[in-house]
């Protein structure tokens, strides 16, 4: 059997793989899974943890996969045909796979795959959404990690189009027709991938991150915790930084770790800057302020405080309250209309993400406060402070930016309504704005959700009782 590339293994193959790299015990467990090739290479961390127990045994597999991934195979071998000869895995030909013009959809095992053909009244009982809709998800979300960790919004909706083209039995029955599953996956990305630590492994399959990986010297060059002291840069040196973060900016792709460094070492002169010079200003020396994952690494290194996490987990936990007590008071109601719209055509698995959006859009009206202060919803913004724009249905497909002085702060579009908040708050604190009177209680909330000691600031009462409730509640 001549073999060109590991994409194309068999689950024999496979199992071949392991015994001659002494992992034989493993191949059963791979053979039960039908761990093929293609699914070798889509494995994450929590799969290998599951198919691979021994702590002993994970981790020679992890240096195994490590090799496959970087292309340092020479020393991996497989049984090649019957004469007992044995042939090199060629991995490069994986690793240069961007995203595909067209989109086709990966093989599904086959009792999925019937299920999904077949019109039966079963598709749309919680029995199929909570046990085969995952299936179809996890097997969407294996395939596309071979080619992104960080899948658009354009990339979200060609999968799910695809989906529903070739399986139309799994069309939502209301709305656009794949809303549900562009939820799910959605969600599945958010809550299995690590974060982003460079914009250059994005596109480059196979690669996730392992823990234990080694690094390159020029990664370790690029490492922030390695970045010398601060007070040797000179105003030369300064100018050279931001020269250098310019040009990397103006890439497709750039290098985050190394414009992290750069902002690292220029945070004196920006800080100086952006206190005294306008955000138009700001923004055409400091392009990488309209990168979101510069804007959460700079708040990780201000204020130690993981926004996207934060947020996320936060309200993961009191979004609940939150709506239950929006709807004991009257208020938003019609948000709270579009919510109950959307719980009853989203499947049961995005209903958790729902409520999340849910709870970040009525959140200001308990307070007291105007929503617009920190969004607004198919209305132009008007604030010259930072806020949120929704187009769309926020409970379905939507766009999202951030404004600040009329300036779209962000080239990338945020993923979704958590992330899009996460930024407009993390731009007063990296802007240097005060809170806006109107929407100031949101804002302390957030503040304190998020756990950013930014100056000593005594909670407004109706912040104080709100968060009182919210933890009596939870």
């Amino acid at each position: 059997m001549d073999i060109s590339n590991v994409r194309l293994w068999t689950v024999s193959d496979v199992c071949c793989w392991l015994t001659r790299n002494d992992l034989s015990a493993l191949a059963p467990s791979f053979e039960e899974h039908q761990i093929d090739g293609d699914t070798l290479l889509a494995l994450n961390d929590r799969m290998v943890e599951q198919l691979v127990p021994i702590i002993k045994q994970r981790i020679q597999f992890n240096r195994m996969m490590d090799k496959l991934n970087m292309g340092k195979n020479n020393d991996l071998v497989l049984t090649s045909g019957g004469n007992g000869s044995l042939s090199n895995i060629d991995h490069e030909t994986n690793a240069g796979q961007t995203w595909p013009t067209i989109f086709k959809l990966p093989d599904f095992p086959a009792l999925l795959k019937q299920k999904m053909e077949n019109n039966m009244a079963e598709l749309h009982q919680p029995t199929f959404r909570s046990k085969w809709r995952s299936q179809i998800v996890q097997v969407l979300f294996d395939y596309i990690c071979t080619i992104t960790w960080y899948p658009t919004q354009q990339q979200y909706k060609e999968v799910c189009t695809a989906l529903t083209e070739m399986y139309p039995n799994l069309r939502d029955q209301t709305g656009i027709g794949y809303e549900s599953w562009h939820g799910m996956l959605r969600n599945k990305f958010k809550k299995e991938r690590k974060p982003l630590v460079d914009l250059n492994l994005i596109n480059v399959p196979g690669q996730y991150m392992r823990k234990g990986r080694k690094r390159s010297l020029d990664e370790n060059e690029n490492d922030t915790a390695s970045i010398a002291d601060m007070t040797t840069e000179d105003e030369f040196s300064i100018r050279q930084h931001i020269s250098k973060m310019n040009t990397e900016c103006e890439k497709k792709k750039p290098n985050i770790s190394m414009l992290q460094d750069k902002m690292k070492r220029t945070e004196r002169d920006r800080d100086v800057y952006i206190k005294e010079k306008s955000t138009q200003e700001v923004l055409i020396k400091y392009p990488a302020l309209r990168l979101p994952a510069i804007i959460f690494s700079e708040m990780k290194t201000k204020y130690n405080t993981d926004v996207d996490r934060r947020i996320l987990t936060g309200f993961g936990t009191t979004a609940e309250k939150i709506v239950t007590e929006a709807q004991r008071r009257g208020v938003a109601k019609d948000l709270l209309a579009m919510y109950n719209t959307a719980l009853q055509s989203h499947a049961e698995e995005a209903h958790k993400g729902l409520m999340v959006i849910a709870g970040i859009l009525v959140l200001p009206y308990l307070l007291h406060d105007d929503p617009a202060g920190l969004y607004v919803i198919n209305k132009p913004q008007q604030n010259l402070t930072p806020t949120m724009v929704i187009t769309g249905n926020p409970f379905g497909e939507s766009s999202i930016a951030v404004f600040l002085d009329g300036e779209e702060l962000f080239a990338d579009e945020p993923d979704d309504i958590t992330m899009g908040v996460g930024l407009t708050i993390s731009a007063y604190f990296l802007f240097n704005i005060q809170y806006n009177k109107p929407i100031k209680n949101t804002l302390t909330f957030l503040q304190h959700l998020l756990g950013i000691q930014k100056e000593s600031i005594k909670l407004p009462i109706i912040v104080l009782r709100l968060i009182n409730y919210l933890k009596c509640q939870v």
